[in-house]
Order: structure tokens, then sequence, then C-alpha cells
């Protein structure tokens, strides 16, 4: 917070899960336009639930090594077809909001669709890894989420609005307590 209105422009070194029960609405909701949010519902668990948990700790134990050289071998794809994904995907998902008449925060948008990329280019291009997602659906719930927080931003901002009227009113001595 360098309280001069300036953004500062850091190196992304890696990236940061970040896990709590509160939505972050400081500096009029600026920090809820740049994760993406995903919510978990508490839930019983299935027999093939736990399976698969099971299998992903056991391969957790073993060591992620070699999935990231699986990974690592599509580096090249990504390097080339990644910027004209995105731009194709969020002009597609930009026009799926808006015909829709669906409002969306536009760097939130931005977000989602980085994701959709890399999902997008795996599925179409590299087909020996399996992601076991359907891309239809998966897209549909990507867009459905842009809307989801796109609207907390909204309802978030509308409610500092509130009080920073209520903050100003108060500054000008415009209302009082208990008569107002």
């Amino acid at each position: 917070a360098t309280k001069d209105n300036r953004s500062e422009v850091t190196k992304v070194n890696s990236a940061a899960m970040i896990s709590g029960q509160y939505m972050p609405p400081r500096d009029d909701n600026s920090l809820l336009t740049r994760p993406i949010m995903l919510n978990f519902l508490k839930r019983i668990f299935t027999a093939e639930d736990m399976a698969n948990y099971t299998k992903l700790k056991e391969y957790e134990s073993d060591g992620l090594t070699g999935l990231m050289c699986e990974i690592m071998r599509y580096r090249e794809l990504i390097e080339k077809k990644y910027n004209e994904t995105f731009d194709d995907l969020f002009q597609e998902n930009r026009d799926a909001l808006s015909t829709q008449r669906i409002p969306f925060d536009e760097r939130v948008l931005r977000n989602y669709t980085v994701i959709n990329t890399v999902v997008k280019l795996f599925v179409e291009h590299a087909k020996e890894i399996d992601l076991g997602i359907d891309y239809r659906n998966f897209s549909r719930n990507m867009l459905s989420m842009v809307s989801e927080q796109s609207q907390q931003i909204a309802a978030g901002e509308a409610l500092a609005t509130f009080w920073n009227m209520i903050e100003f009113l108060s500054d000008q001595n415009m209302i009082h307590v208990d008569r107002d």
C-alpha cells in the first residue's frame, strides 16, 4: 500500500493459493477482482471419491516430478499457441456473456480465461494427458463462475458506496447520531 494511487509492477514467480472463509472486500474490491475463487461445500464423499483421493495421495508420496516432465513436453505448444488461443477465447467468452446480458468484470474474465486457455490447449493438442473433464461443461462452469464472482464484486461496490456516503455525510456534519 504505497498510498500514492500508482500501481507497482512485480514479476510473478509463482502462484499463490489463499484459503479462508471470508472474501477480501478491501480497496473497493480490488482484491476480489484478482483471484480465481473456488467455493468448496462440505459434503459426504462417495467411495469413488475416497478411492480417487487415496490414488492422488499415492502419486504425491511417489513424487510429482514425472508429472511435471509430462507437462513440460508441451511447453513449446503453449509458447506458440497461448496468446492467439487466449485472445480468441477471451473474445468468445466476452461475446457469450454479453449476448446473454450477463454483467461481468473484465479483469475477472481475463483471469478465468487464462485457465480456460491452458485447458483448451491440453484438450485439443495433448491427447496423451487425460484431464478427465468435458471441455464444454468446463467452459460453461467457468463462465458461471465469472458471472458469480462479478456479481459479488458489484454487490460489494454497492455496499461500499453506501458506507462511503454515510461517512461523507457524517464528515460534513449533515447527519447526526440519534437524530437521522
